[in-house]
């Protein structure tokens, strides 16, 4: 509890998005930080055109596509456009080791599924924290009503718009 915490504080006194501003040479409190973002959504920042993976793509078709983006980790459509699952290059990767040949099959019998998303609606605080606790490096943004994909959310959408933000 408390002190587990002024231990992580003493050790790591800068939170993950204080270290990149101080990088970047800007020093900023904690607080500030936290009151940013917590005043932007998630519409305001998340990408809307991310490359994504449909279900019924063979793998063998996608490998150079997971290679050669720099978007590490994609999302996976059904034949109904929903959202279907999460693909990484690293999932195939690991695939192929165990497999020990190129993997085979469609796309969708790889993808994960998906452990969170966010909505348009939610603040860049609970995305950045929702994606530190799914140690992922992007998470889906779901339209509530429909259920459909909206784009997705990083660490670089989240603080690119917080650097917009300030003044």
């Amino acid at each position: 509890g408390a002190l587990s915490y002024a231990v992580a504080r003493s050790l790591y006194p800068e939170s993950v998005y204080s270290e990149w501003l101080t990088r970047r040479g800007e020093r900023i409190s904690h607080g500030t930080d936290e009151n940013v973002l917590a005043r932007l959504r998630v519409v305001e920042a998340y990408d809307r055109t991310p490359q994504t993976l449909r279900a019924e793509q063979p793998v063998e078709g996608v490998l150079e596509t997971l290679q050669q983006n720099p978007q590490l980790t994609f999302p996976v459509l059904g034949p109904d456009g929903k959202l279907g699952g999460i693909l990484s290059l690293d999932d195939v990767k690991r695939a192929m080791r165990e497999n020990g040949a190129v993997a085979e099959g469609p796309i969708g019998a790889m993808a994960r599924p998906v452990q969170d998303t966010l909505s348009p609606d939610d603040t860049l605080l609970a995305a950045l924290r929702r994606l530190r606790a799914q140690d992922a490096v992007l998470l889906p943004v779901i339209e509530p009503t429909t259920g459909r994909m909206l784009g997705v959310i990083g660490r670089k959408e989240i603080f690119s718009a917080y650097e917009r933000a300030l003044p």
